[in-house]
Protein backbone atom coordinates (compact mmCIF):
# COMPACT_ATOMS: atom_id res chain seq x y z
CA UNK A 1 0.00 0.00 0.00
CA UNK A 2 2.87 1.98 0.87
CA UNK A 3 4.86 1.46 -1.97
CA UNK A 4 1.59 2.45 -4.36
CA UNK A 5 1.45 5.65 -2.45
CA UNK A 6 4.85 6.48 -2.86
CA UNK A 7 5.17 5.13 -6.51
CA UNK A 8 1.98 7.72 -7.24
CA UNK A 9 3.26 10.68 -5.64
CA UNK A 10 6.33 10.03 -7.47
CA UNK A 11 4.43 10.00 -10.41
CA UNK A 12 2.91 13.03 -9.75
CA UNK A 13 5.86 15.05 -9.02
CA UNK A 14 7.34 14.14 -12.64
CA UNK A 15 4.56 15.17 -14.07
CA UNK A 16 4.62 18.39 -12.60
CA UNK A 17 8.46 18.52 -13.59
CA UNK A 18 7.71 18.07 -17.29
CA UNK A 19 4.45 20.78 -17.12
CA UNK A 20 7.22 23.48 -16.10
CA UNK A 21 9.95 22.71 -18.85
CA UNK A 22 10.27 24.99 -21.15
CA UNK A 23 9.97 28.79 -20.98
CA UNK A 24 6.54 30.71 -21.35
CA UNK A 25 7.75 33.94 -22.12
CA UNK A 26 10.35 33.85 -24.56
CA UNK A 27 7.36 31.50 -26.30
CA UNK A 28 5.37 35.22 -25.79
CA UNK A 29 7.84 37.61 -27.51
CA UNK A 30 8.45 35.48 -30.87
CA UNK A 31 4.75 35.71 -30.87
CA UNK A 32 4.61 39.24 -30.30
CA UNK A 33 7.66 39.88 -32.29
CA UNK A 34 6.00 37.67 -35.29
CA UNK A 35 2.46 39.77 -35.05
CA UNK A 36 4.72 43.27 -35.20
CA UNK A 37 6.48 42.19 -38.25
CA UNK A 38 3.17 41.18 -39.84
CA UNK A 39 1.58 44.50 -39.14
CA UNK A 40 4.18 45.92 -40.44
CA UNK A 41 4.54 44.24 -43.75
CA UNK A 42 1.11 44.38 -43.97
CA UNK A 43 0.70 48.35 -43.69
CA UNK A 44 3.99 49.32 -45.98
CA UNK A 45 2.82 51.07 -48.89
CA UNK A 46 3.13 49.48 -52.40
CA UNK A 47 5.88 51.12 -54.64
CA UNK A 48 4.17 53.28 -57.59
CA UNK A 49 5.93 52.48 -60.54
CA UNK A 50 7.02 55.45 -62.49
CA UNK A 51 5.91 56.60 -65.36
CA UNK A 52 8.01 55.65 -68.53
CA UNK A 53 8.09 59.07 -70.27
CA UNK A 54 10.69 58.52 -72.68
CA UNK A 55 8.91 57.32 -75.47
CA UNK A 56 6.51 60.89 -75.74
CA UNK A 57 9.41 62.47 -77.75
CA UNK A 58 9.65 62.71 -81.49
CA UNK A 59 12.92 61.26 -81.42
CA UNK A 60 11.92 58.27 -79.72
CA UNK A 61 9.92 57.32 -82.37
CA UNK A 62 10.35 53.86 -85.26
CA UNK A 63 9.34 55.18 -88.33
CA UNK A 64 9.62 58.50 -89.99
CA UNK A 65 8.24 59.86 -93.59
CA UNK A 66 9.60 63.12 -94.95
CA UNK A 67 7.44 65.86 -96.29
CA UNK A 68 8.68 68.70 -98.58
CA UNK A 69 8.33 72.46 -98.74
CA UNK A 70 7.01 73.72 -101.84
CA UNK A 71 5.45 76.97 -100.60
CA UNK A 72 6.02 80.15 -98.66
CA UNK A 73 3.80 82.68 -97.41
CA UNK A 74 4.38 86.32 -95.77
CA UNK A 75 2.12 88.86 -94.36
CA UNK A 76 2.57 92.35 -93.06
CA UNK A 77 -0.60 95.25 -91.89
CA UNK A 78 -1.95 92.06 -91.00
CA UNK A 79 -2.41 91.30 -95.66
CA UNK A 80 -1.15 89.01 -96.79
CA UNK A 81 0.72 89.71 -99.27
CA UNK A 82 3.07 88.20 -102.79
CA UNK A 83 6.52 88.57 -103.06
CA UNK A 84 6.21 91.60 -104.73
CA UNK A 85 4.20 93.22 -101.91
CA UNK A 86 1.00 93.03 -103.34
CA UNK A 87 -1.92 92.18 -101.95
CA UNK A 88 -3.22 88.79 -103.00
CA UNK A 89 -7.31 88.70 -104.23
CA UNK A 90 -8.88 85.72 -105.34
CA UNK A 91 -11.24 85.21 -107.68
CA UNK A 92 -14.11 86.51 -105.97
CA UNK A 93 -12.32 89.78 -105.35
CA UNK A 94 -11.58 88.27 -101.47
CA UNK A 95 -7.81 89.27 -100.40
CA UNK A 96 -6.81 85.73 -100.01
CA UNK A 97 -2.83 83.73 -99.39
CA UNK A 98 -0.27 83.15 -98.53
CA UNK A 99 0.70 83.35 -101.90
CA UNK A 100 2.69 80.06 -103.80
CA UNK A 101 6.31 81.29 -103.95
CA UNK A 102 9.29 78.89 -104.64
CA UNK A 103 11.86 78.54 -102.73
CA UNK A 104 15.75 79.20 -103.84
CA UNK A 105 15.27 75.85 -101.64
CA UNK A 106 14.66 72.62 -101.19
CA UNK A 107 13.65 72.00 -97.27
CA UNK A 108 11.89 68.83 -96.05
CA UNK A 109 11.42 67.58 -92.81
CA UNK A 110 10.75 64.02 -91.43
CA UNK A 111 8.16 63.14 -89.22
CA UNK A 112 7.26 60.18 -87.27
CA UNK A 113 4.62 57.83 -89.20
CA UNK A 114 2.15 57.68 -86.14
CA UNK A 115 1.83 61.23 -86.03
CA UNK A 116 -1.04 63.21 -86.89
CA UNK A 117 0.03 65.91 -89.60
CA UNK A 118 -1.78 68.73 -89.91
CA UNK A 119 -0.77 70.50 -93.37
CA UNK A 120 -1.48 73.92 -94.70
CA UNK A 121 -1.72 73.77 -98.48
CA UNK A 122 -1.82 76.94 -100.37
CA UNK A 123 -3.27 76.35 -104.43
CA UNK A 124 -2.03 78.57 -107.43
CA UNK A 125 -4.70 80.97 -106.61
CA UNK A 126 -3.14 81.44 -103.06
CA UNK A 127 -5.91 80.14 -101.22
CA UNK A 128 -5.56 77.98 -98.62
CA UNK A 129 -7.01 74.67 -97.18
CA UNK A 130 -5.99 72.38 -94.08
CA UNK A 131 -5.02 68.61 -94.69
CA UNK A 132 -4.07 66.10 -92.93
CA UNK A 133 -2.08 62.77 -92.90
CA UNK A 134 -3.87 60.79 -90.27
CA UNK A 135 -2.44 59.32 -87.15
CA UNK A 136 -4.08 55.50 -87.48
CA UNK A 137 -5.11 55.60 -83.96
CA UNK A 138 -6.98 58.86 -84.00
CA UNK A 139 -8.40 58.08 -87.10
CA UNK A 140 -9.91 54.72 -86.01
CA UNK A 141 -11.04 56.76 -82.76
CA UNK A 142 -12.49 59.43 -84.52
CA UNK A 143 -14.69 58.54 -87.18
CA UNK A 144 -15.76 62.12 -88.13
CA UNK A 145 -12.82 62.64 -90.54
CA UNK A 146 -14.18 64.05 -93.98
CA UNK A 147 -12.51 62.47 -97.19
CA UNK A 148 -11.74 65.58 -98.63
CA UNK A 149 -9.47 66.95 -95.36
CA UNK A 150 -7.76 63.60 -95.44
CA UNK A 151 -4.13 63.06 -97.71
CA UNK A 152 -1.29 60.90 -98.05
CA UNK A 153 1.94 61.71 -97.47
CA UNK A 154 2.78 61.03 -101.35
CA UNK A 155 -0.05 63.52 -101.60
CA UNK A 156 0.49 65.97 -99.99
CA UNK A 157 4.38 66.20 -101.15
CA UNK A 158 2.69 66.98 -104.52
CA UNK A 159 0.76 70.14 -103.07
CA UNK A 160 2.59 73.72 -101.98
CA UNK A 161 2.99 73.17 -98.42
CA UNK A 162 4.09 76.21 -96.15
CA UNK A 163 3.41 74.74 -92.89
CA UNK A 164 3.15 71.73 -91.42
CA UNK A 165 2.11 70.92 -87.31
CA UNK A 166 2.52 67.93 -86.22
CA UNK A 167 1.06 65.69 -82.86
CA UNK A 168 2.05 62.91 -81.12
CA UNK A 169 -1.39 61.55 -78.98
CA UNK A 170 -0.29 59.16 -75.72
CA UNK A 171 -3.16 56.21 -76.61
CA UNK A 172 -6.74 56.34 -75.53
CA UNK A 173 -6.83 59.76 -74.78
CA UNK A 174 -8.74 62.52 -76.11
CA UNK A 175 -6.61 65.15 -78.36
CA UNK A 176 -4.35 66.43 -75.55
CA UNK A 177 -1.01 65.66 -77.53
CA UNK A 178 2.05 65.00 -75.69
CA UNK A 179 3.97 66.99 -77.80
CA UNK A 180 3.93 69.35 -81.05
CA UNK A 181 6.32 70.55 -83.48
CA UNK A 182 5.15 73.36 -85.77
CA UNK A 183 7.34 73.73 -89.07
CA UNK A 184 6.64 76.45 -91.88
CA UNK A 185 8.72 78.56 -94.26
CA UNK A 186 8.24 82.41 -95.01
CA UNK A 187 9.74 85.07 -96.24
CA UNK A 188 10.40 88.70 -96.52
CA UNK A 189 8.23 90.57 -99.71
CA UNK A 190 10.16 92.77 -101.87
CA UNK A 191 8.91 95.89 -102.07
CA UNK A 192 8.13 95.59 -97.82
CA UNK A 193 6.82 99.01 -97.09
CA UNK A 194 8.68 99.89 -93.70
CA UNK A 195 12.41 99.66 -94.84
CA UNK A 196 13.19 101.81 -92.04
CA UNK A 197 12.43 98.57 -89.78
CA UNK A 198 15.44 96.80 -92.07
CA UNK A 199 16.26 95.37 -95.17
CA UNK A 200 16.55 91.74 -94.19
CA UNK A 201 14.33 89.46 -92.97
CA UNK A 202 16.63 89.26 -89.86
CA UNK A 203 16.69 92.69 -88.85
CA UNK A 204 12.64 92.87 -89.42
CA UNK A 205 11.92 89.71 -87.15
CA UNK A 206 14.74 91.55 -84.60
CA UNK A 207 12.40 94.57 -84.60
CA UNK A 208 8.84 93.55 -84.65
CA UNK A 209 10.06 90.46 -82.64
CA UNK A 210 11.93 92.02 -80.15
CA UNK A 211 14.83 90.02 -80.17
CA UNK A 212 16.89 92.39 -77.82
CA UNK A 213 14.21 92.02 -74.90
CA UNK A 214 14.59 87.89 -75.29
CA UNK A 215 16.64 86.90 -72.30
CA UNK A 216 17.13 83.22 -73.08
CA UNK A 217 17.55 84.14 -77.01
CA UNK A 218 21.19 82.70 -78.25
CA UNK A 219 22.72 83.61 -81.74
CA UNK A 220 24.62 80.73 -83.60
CA UNK A 221 26.13 79.79 -86.89
CA UNK A 222 24.34 76.61 -88.34
CA UNK A 223 26.17 75.07 -91.40
CA UNK A 224 26.32 78.71 -92.70
CA UNK A 225 23.13 80.11 -92.26
CA UNK A 226 21.77 82.25 -88.98
CA UNK A 227 20.16 80.65 -86.15
CA UNK A 228 18.31 82.01 -83.22
CA UNK A 229 17.00 79.87 -81.17
CA UNK A 230 14.65 81.05 -77.74
CA UNK A 231 12.85 78.99 -75.18
CA UNK A 232 9.16 80.61 -73.62
CA UNK A 233 7.74 79.12 -70.44
CA UNK A 234 4.23 78.68 -70.14
CA UNK A 235 1.74 77.48 -67.38
CA UNK A 236 1.63 73.94 -69.40
CA UNK A 237 5.68 73.15 -70.08
CA UNK A 238 6.86 75.56 -72.22
CA UNK A 239 8.05 75.24 -75.80
CA UNK A 240 11.65 75.78 -77.71
CA UNK A 241 12.03 77.92 -81.20
CA UNK A 242 14.31 78.21 -83.97
CA UNK A 243 14.88 80.98 -86.09
CA UNK A 244 16.97 80.05 -89.49
CA UNK A 245 17.70 82.48 -91.98
CA UNK A 246 18.76 81.09 -95.16
CA UNK A 247 19.70 84.36 -96.92
CA UNK A 248 18.27 88.08 -96.82
CA UNK A 249 14.71 87.08 -97.89
CA UNK A 250 13.71 83.31 -96.95
CA UNK A 251 13.59 81.85 -92.93
CA UNK A 252 12.45 78.43 -91.72
CA UNK A 253 10.71 78.74 -88.35
CA UNK A 254 10.34 75.54 -86.01
CA UNK A 255 8.78 75.29 -82.53
CA UNK A 256 8.81 72.17 -80.27
CA UNK A 257 6.44 71.61 -77.39
CA UNK A 258 6.79 68.67 -75.01
CA UNK A 259 4.28 68.24 -72.19
CA UNK A 260 7.16 66.11 -70.45
CA UNK A 261 10.14 68.69 -70.66
CA UNK A 262 9.49 71.38 -68.85
CA UNK A 263 11.17 74.93 -70.15
CA UNK A 264 11.56 76.11 -67.04
CA UNK A 265 14.07 72.98 -65.96
CA UNK A 266 15.72 74.19 -68.94
CA UNK A 267 18.80 76.77 -69.60
CA UNK A 268 18.86 79.25 -72.69
CA UNK A 269 22.01 76.47 -73.33
CA UNK A 270 19.85 73.40 -73.34
CA UNK A 271 17.43 75.29 -75.42
CA UNK A 272 19.71 75.75 -77.98
CA UNK A 273 21.17 72.25 -78.01
CA UNK A 274 17.59 70.89 -78.17
CA UNK A 275 16.56 73.14 -81.42
CA UNK A 276 19.90 72.27 -83.40
CA UNK A 277 19.21 68.45 -82.53
CA UNK A 278 16.08 68.89 -84.32
CA UNK A 279 17.60 70.41 -87.16
CA UNK A 280 20.10 67.91 -87.49
CA UNK A 281 17.39 64.67 -87.32
CA UNK A 282 14.95 66.19 -88.70
CA UNK A 283 15.13 69.04 -91.42
CA UNK A 284 17.06 69.10 -94.44
CA UNK A 285 17.85 72.70 -96.09
CA UNK A 286 19.56 72.40 -99.27
CA UNK A 287 20.35 75.01 -102.08
CA UNK A 288 18.50 74.66 -105.49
Amino acid sequence: MNKRLLTGLCAVVMLSGLVGCGPKEPKQENEQTTTEQTTEQTTEAPKQKEKDTSKFDIFAQKNYEEFKFNASGAEYQGKLVDENGNRIMGDDGNPVGPNVQHFDYDVSVKLPTNYTVNAIVVDKNGHISDKYRLNKEVEERDHYWDEEYKKSTDELNNDYVAKIVATGFEKDTDTYSYDKLIFMCTFLPKNFEFKERGDTLEKVDSYYLEFDKKENLVKSDYKGYTLYTNKVDTTDGGYVEGYLYLDNVNKVYLTYFNKYQNTKDMSKEDAYERVVELLDELVTVKKK
